[in-house]
């Protein structure tokens, strides 16, 4: 009972009441707040209220803030149950749900507008009680490091998912969960016409490694990001392939009233036919 009155006594002082709360289940302080900013690099923002104001390290967040990162720039959050979530340069996320009463009881729910994104869970947890989205899929975790992609390319969504270890369980549309295995990387894309496909592929061992940096401390250093993926490399056999568009459509010919062409004639044809009627003026 004292236990619990000098806790109380405590929260009420106006330093720890705005970033504390009691649980009077178990008499604990909990945070208020989801997480802070550990490590920027460039300019980095948070969103809270409709306001996007540029934010520093230590810098606290909570439910309902997004982070924002701008050109050339990063950001890395720690949570406040030890999860480290890093973003990369022009992104955003929105820390759309989170409640924390301890490391076995939390739930979290992370938006990724877009930008690429890293996070490492390293307390393992009940499935479903994490989830990273984005427009069409989320990806459920347990203990586990993960990286999470998403662009817009003109009338394309592009989301991108690779395990690098743990479980992970991936919810896309309507069908069936897809289990994870490490080295594992999934790319997902819907159209302004909403189709939409997946398509399931490898990291490969090499990329695998180079991902993990092993050799690179989370907590102070920004561990690689996995590379947005363009149109390009979407090889014309993939299942992708008829969702995308061209990206750079010709122009179509304009045509006079009369039905004749008016796109400009290639130039050495221009001047081949003008020495031809030349020619034949001169005989």
């Amino acid at each position: 009972m004292k236990t619990f009155i000098l806790a109380l006594t405590i929260l009420t002082l106006p330093s720890f009441a705005q970033d504390y709360t009691l649980d009077k289940e178990t008499g604990k302080a909990v945070p208020s707040f989801i997480g802070q900013l550990r490590l920027a690099q460039g300019k980095v923002f948070k969103r809270a209220q409709g306001k996007l104001i540029e934010v520093y390290s230590g810098e606290r967040f909570f439910e309902g803030n997004a982070l924002v990162t701008g050109k050339d720039s990063k950001a890395k959050m720690m949570m406040v149950d030890e999860s480290i979530v890093s973003l990369g340069p022009e992104g955003e996320i929105l820390f759309k749900k989170f409640s924390f009463k301890d490391k076995e009881n939390r739930t979290c729910e992370y938006e990724l507008i877009k930008g690429q994104l890293r996070g490492n869970v390293p307390q393992k947890l009940k499935a479903g009680s994490i989830n990273f989205k984005t427009k069409y899929s989320t990806m459920g975790i347990r203990g586990t490091q993960i990286l999470v992609n998403h662009q817009k390319l003109k009338n394309l969504e592009i989301s991108e998912f690779a395990l690098l270890e743990g479980k992970a369980l991936l919810h896309f549309s309507e069908s069936k969960l897809t289990t994870l295995k490490p080295g594992e990387h999934v790319v997902v894309m819907g159209n302004s016409e909403g189709k939409t496909g997946k398509e399931l592929g490898s990291l490969g061992q090499e990329r695998l490694s180079e991902l993990k940096a092993t050799t690179l401390n989370e907590e102070k250093e920004f561990k690689p990001f996995l590379p947005l993926l363009s149109i390009s490399e979407i090889s014309s056999t993939s299942v992708l392939s008829p969702l995308i568009q061209d990206q750079n459509p010709a122009k179509e010919k304009e045509v006079s009233p009369q039905g004749e062409s008016k796109a400009p004639k290639n130039w050495r044809e221009s001047l081949k036919k003008l020495n031809e009627e030349l020619k034949k003026n001169q005989n």
